[in-house]
């Protein structure tokens, strides 16, 4: 049976989007998160263009850029023609007014962490044509948007069309296999490259001020994690006060890194986060479960050089997903 135009744009659009990742995943490719942008951001056209036409009975006008032309006498047509290219084809609506269909004409719900995450990869995409290449400093910033894109698009696309993406390997290859990654080194940055690094914070920022689902993101952060091995020669690093593990120490700027959040600071989060969130008994008794688990709580000297200062405790950000197993998102 054949595919509708729907289905077509539909397959069409997974299959960049498999380019896209193949590209990334390439053991040594030059161009990596340039062409990731390009590829996946083409992925999510096809993607909304599909849900366009499933939405208006596959009629390829809808999607047609529709312009006034100028007459021989010099005044402007009422009537709206199609827009076409060089070759005489019909020209197609860009990603960002297929968005802006989708939403006034009321076809599908777009989250807004998804369109956040898409104004990055643009970021990204339009500064690596003109000539402002990603540096490997920006690289990790990089895939954890790419990474959030790849959650979001399986998302809407099971959301949108019942389409299931688990028949393929849709994840990108950590960077640890690339590349030793700490911090990034201004320093090393062009000006051009260091407003791109501060566009990313801005967005990491905030980040949760965008999403209204939690399966949607706009950057997903990446951490190395360590996993229990079995084997005798395995070396040991836990958060805890087993002797026989290796000692990790935190300087005061890493504490502070890792719980940035004081009581005050967390109550409001909750506060902005959940419809139905009271700070009483119940809030009090959740948290104060979790302030001996290091995961989430970190007691510290206020005066961290005196151990006769007062104590306070800080919170790490990875609290809220226990929040929210007791409370509604907004």
């Amino acid at each position: 049976m054949a595919r509708s135009r729907a289905e077509q744009f539909l397959h069409k659009s997974v299959s960049a989007m498999i380019a896209a990742i193949e590209i990334y995943n390439k053991p040594d490719f030059k161009y990596r998160e340039e062409t990731f942008s390009i590829l996946a951001l083409n992925a999510w056209e096809l993607l909304f263009k599909a849900k366009i036409l499933a939405s208006k009975k596959n009629k390829l006008r809808e999607l047609y850029e529709y312009q006034k032309i100028k007459r021989k006498d010099g005044t402007t047509s009422k009537k709206n023609y199609i827009k076409r290219n060089r070759a005489g084809n019909p020209m197609t609506i860009s990603i960002g007014k297929a968005i802006a269909k989708i939403e006034n004409e009321r076809l599908g719900k777009i989250d807004p962490a998804i369109k956040a995450n898409l104004d990055a990869l643009i970021e990204i995409r339009d500064n690596s044509i003109h000539l402002i290449n990603i540096s490997s400093d920006l690289s990790k910033a990089v895939q954890e948007i790419g990474t959030a894109t790849l959650q979001n698009f399986i998302c809407i696309i099971k959301e949108w069309f019942n389409y299931d993406l688990s028949q393929y390997n849709f994840y990108l290859m950590p960077l640890a296999f690339f590349r030793e990654h700490d911090t990034v080194s201004t320093i090393a940055l062009t000006p051009e490259q260091t407003n791109i690094a501060k566009y990313f914070t801005s967005l990491f920022r905030t980040q949760d001020n965008f999403s209204s689902k939690k399966e949607y993101a706009v950057t997903l952060e990446l951490n190395v994690k360590l996993k229990r091995s079995s084997l005798p020669t395995a070396a040991r690093l836990i958060l805890g006060n087993n002797p026989s593990a290796i000692p990790v120490t935190l300087s005061e700027e890493d504490i502070r890194d890792r719980y940035p959040w004081d009581y005050k600071v967390l109550t409001e989060r909750l506060s902005e986060r959940y419809v139905d969130f009271k700070v009483n008994q119940k809030y009090h008794s959740i948290r104060k479960d979790l302030l001996d688990d290091k995961q989430y709580a970190m007691l510290r000297f206020l005066d961290p050089g005196n151990p006769k200062s007062a104590k306070k405790y800080f919170f790490s950000t990875n609290i809220i997903n226990e929040f929210d197993k007791h409370y509604k998102r907004i």
